[in-house]
């Protein structure tokens, strides 16, 4: 069939490109209810921990839990994603975890519900992340193809900030007038759409594995980018906000109720704000066409991400933390969403998949130990100055790092 006219194509698809792909369209769907599903179970698993705990440092412990699995495993896991089918290696990570939220339903509507159970299960579905992230990541382009990459990044983000908005306000809804299990029902349910959207997809952008691509190491990517001064910097600020900046938001509940004395509607309404930062800077990324502005986007992410960190820790007032957090929210996506774009346009297409593993690795992998130090550091001393302190250190990290990222090369992935 010829392919359409840009000129033709609806203006959703000249501004957003990669819905002209069919297979994009239907992970995007799913995306849209999966996200949202997993955004719910998230809010009422931080509160659920709190009120069983109210511990800063059991929130830390389970944030941990979550992410653990991928600090073991993403690496080897992103080998196997440039060896193996990605596809049905996501199909069953969506199973697997669908099982895990579907038992924490179960043991909620029956009564039973304990911090030991939603460990196991975080450990569960963090063991799950470790495979789907890389494997992913690196298949967004077998769904577009190398020219759309980018702009399906993009809209890939701004569907996963969207359901910071959407999940977290229903879930403080929920919270409020119903059981937490309903949260997590509601996510066992939205698994389905992202496992059918897989199922349906065809014609993929795939290239022939050669030789050479069946004889490399995952040392020959560790090789790649330690010549490459961009990926390198990149690699290296995400891992300092990884460890050190990010785990603030694992303590939003510890804020809500003993800065704020909220409830689950203000806690909910936290989250909100931090995603609808997250949500507009999305937006706005998916309208730029050249990946040069990148080059400067990041370096300010990361500079406005520790500040609006350091801020929130002296502030008091309901209304400034809200708008700090939208302003965090910004500064998050900022820096995240161009780091990943970033990576994946200078990666080569035959060791794709292993260097998104040793993104997801620096991304997710090192969190753990930052939402372990961020607990202990809110038990021993005070939520305040655990979450200076994480500002601090991320603005050191990001004039040391993030703004000694050198000029765009040409990209890898510029062309079909």
């Amino acid at each position: 069939m010829m392919a359409m006219n840009q000129t033709d194509c609806p203006p959703s698809r000249r501004w957003y490109p990669a819905f002209q792909h069919r297979n994009f369209r239907l992970f995007f769907l799913a995306q849209v209810i999966s996200l949202n599903g997993t955004w719910m179970q998230l809010v009422a698993e931080g509160w659920v921990v709190y009120e069983l705990t109210e511990s800063p440092r059991a929130l830390g412990i389970t944030r941990f839990l979550h992410t653990f699995p991928v600090t073991l495993i993403t690496l080897s896991a992103g080998l196997l994603a440039d060896r193996a089918d990605k596809r049905k290696i996501l199909m069953l990570t969506q199973l697997f975890s669908m099982i895990f939220a579907g038992w924490l339903t179960i043991q909620g509507f029956s009564g039973s519900l304990s911090i030991w159970q939603l460990w196991i299960a975080a450990t569960g579905i963090g063991i799950c992340h470790a495979f789907d992230i890389p494997a992913r990541q690196s298949f967004v382009v077998e769904m577009v193809g190398r020219k759309d990459l980018m702009n399906a990044l993009f809209v890939n983000s701004s569907v996963f900030n969207g359901a910071r908005i959407v999940g977290p306000g229903i879930a403080g809804i929920i919270l409020a007038g119903f059981q937490p299990s309903w949260c997590f029902l509601i996510n066992t349910l939205s698994f389905a759409a992202t496992i059918y959207a897989y199922s349906r997809m065809r014609n993929l952008y795939r290239e022939p594995a050669s030789d050479h691509f069946k004889s490399v190491s995952f040392k020959d990517a560790l090789i790649h980018i330690r010549r490459d001064p961009l990926l390198l910097n990149v690699l290296c600020t995400i891992s300092v906000a990884s460890i050190f900046t990010a785990p603030f938001v694992a303590q939003i509940p510890s804020i809500a109720k003993e800065w704020f004395q909220l409830g689950p509607k203000g806690y909910g309404s936290l989250m909100m704000a931090n995603g609808c930062g997250a949500f507009l800077a999305a937006i706005l990324l998916t309208l730029l066409k050249s990946p040069e502005w990148k080059k400067w986007i990041f370096p300010m992410g990361t500079t406005f991400f520790a500040l609006s960190v350091m801020a929130l820790a002296h502030t008091r007032t309901l209304a400034w933390a809200h708008l700090l957090l939208g302003i965090n929210g910004i500064a998050m996506i900022a820096t995240f969403s161009t780091a990943n774009t970033l990576v994946q346009l200078n990666s080569p297409q035959s060791m794709r998949g292993r260097i998104m593993g040793i993104y997801t690795f620096c991304f997710i992998g090192l969190s753990p130990f930052g939402n372990l130090l961020m607990g202990e550091l809110a038990t021993r001393l005070d939520l305040k100055s655990a979450i200076s302190f994480a500002g601090i250190v991320g603005l050191i990290a990001s004039f040391a790092l993030a703004w000694r990222i050198p000029a765009i090369k040409a990209s890898p992935t510029s062309g079909d």
